[in-house]
């Protein structure tokens, strides 16, 4: 949202409200507003958690008034809420956009936020999801009748730039023809450990792995490594402020997720040319790899498209076979005209209409 912001701020007088002081990471150019949230209630001590929502909602209020704002967009759950509030109780009069940054589905397993969100959405003026899938659920399990697609805005000249920087020579050296990589938080959601156990079954000799992220499950995915005898085949090089360069050095992408709001990092790989196999989670890399497919359609995995690769989310290995042929068949660099829909001109044209209309 800040690139977005920084974006829209050429033409528009455009200010930044942040939940928690980010101020000394946030580069942004216009003027910085926080509520500076200090503690979160969960929902279960829900009277605690309506009087957090009321009090930042009347802050919300203040502030759109003494700076006379025409519209307030919405980018998180915990300021979402807030922003409907500032209109229900405190009759804010500024436009309403939220947008949605996660997968919806697991609001459903709340039936006290399924019932605020179903109550409260419908009062802005437009929710916008950035995957098909998640506007399909929006519009499906919370009746919300005035969603919008824009998808996550890309820059791809920065990306592209920023692939060009150099690397540590002792990790430029362990990139071959065969090189396969990860980019990802290694938490469990992530499946780094299937990703692992997928790459176990086609390494050779030449074949070789990056994962770079770090996490709560490094420990585990190092002794899965271990245990595998794959030392000489895989390597976790830890976070990376700009992957982009060990990104465009190797040959595939592989995102192994349960589940993805998007999978932005699908379509920055596809930008610098490598492609990408993903399993076929909730919600966005089917939207990315293979967009002619409908979202809801049943396919036999693994799903060969134009982009990549799809997996089968249960069992990334079904018809082993099949994928180390396809897996073998994928070649760089890709084309990315097909990638128009994701760039920044398209996306901001999108918000653009959204927010002056």
């Amino acid at each position: 949202m800040v690139e977005l912001a920084n974006k829209l701020n050429s033409e528009y007088k455009i200010s930044f409200l942040s939940l928690y002081d980010y101020k000394p990471y946030i580069k942004f150019k216009g003027n910085y507003f926080t509520l500076d949230a200090k503690k979160e209630y969960p929902l279960y001590h829900f009277p605690l958690k309506i009087i957090q929502y009321i009090f930042r909602a009347f802050k919300i209020y203040q502030i759109c008034r003494k700076n006379k704002f025409d519209v307030i967009v919405g980018s998180l759950e915990e300021t979402n809420i807030p922003i409907l509030l500032s209109k229900i109780i405190f009759k804010n009069t500024c436009k309403i956009i939220l947008s949605i940054h996660v997968n919806p589905k697991i609001y459903l397993k709340n039936p006290i936020k399924k019932f605020i969100i179903r109550k409260t959405y419908p009062l802005a003026e437009t929710v916008v999801a950035v995957s098909g899938g998640q506007k399909s659920v929006l519009e499906t399990d919370f009746n919300l009748k005035n969603t919008a697609l824009i998808y996550n805005l890309f820059d791809e000249k920065e990306i592209i730039k920023k692939s060009f920087e150099i690397i540590p020579k002792d990790e430029e050296i362990l990139f071959n023809e065969n090189t396969y990589i990860t980019v990802s938080r290694l938490v469990q959601s992530k499946k780094i450990d299937k990703l692992l156990l997928l790459f176990k079954k086609i390494q050779n000799e030449n074949k070789r792995l990056i994962i770079l992220g770090d996490g709560p499950e490094k420990d585990h995915l190092l002794n899965i490594i271990k245990e595998n005898s794959m030392e000489k085949n895989v390597f976790l090089l830890g976070h990376k402020n700009n992957p982009y360069p060990y990104i465009s050095k190797a040959k595939t992408f592989i995102l192994t997720s349960e589940s993805e709001a998007f999978g932005m990092v699908l379509v920055e790989s596809l930008i610098l040319g490598t492609p990408v196999i993903s399993t076929d989670c909730e919600f966005g890399p089917r939207e990315i790899i293979a967009p002619e497919l409908d979202i809801m359609e049943k396919i036999t995995y693994p799903y060969a498209a134009k982009n990549g690769i799809l997996l089968d989310k249960e069992d990334p290995l079904k018809n082993f076979e099949q994928l180390e042929e396809l897996t073998s068949n994928l070649k760089k660099p890709l084309k990315t005209e097909h990638l128009d829909r994701f760039y920044s001109k398209n996306i901001y044209k999108s918000w653009e209409r959204i927010i002056t209309k």
